[in-house]
């Protein structure tokens, strides 16, 4: 009896390997889309500052 029950359990464990082997394998879901680029980083702290403004010229020397 021992000998039958274990065939057993060997065709059994054996029908359940090659069932899973041969089932539908789902697909995997697709990648979620890549997040929106980032917003433009800030000036840094240590950027140079803007040029001044030219001067206005200068009035000619009256004779």
């Amino acid at each position: 009896m021992r000998k039958y029950l274990a065939l057993f359990f060997g065709l059994l464990l054996a029908a359940t390997i090659g069932l899973s082997a041969c089932a539908k394998k789902e697909e995997a879901p697709p990648p979620p889309p890549p997040p929106p680029p980032a917003a433009a980083p800030a000036p840094a702290d240590n950027a140079a500052p803007a040029a001044p403004a030219p001067a206005p010229p200068a009035e000619a020397p009256k004779k």
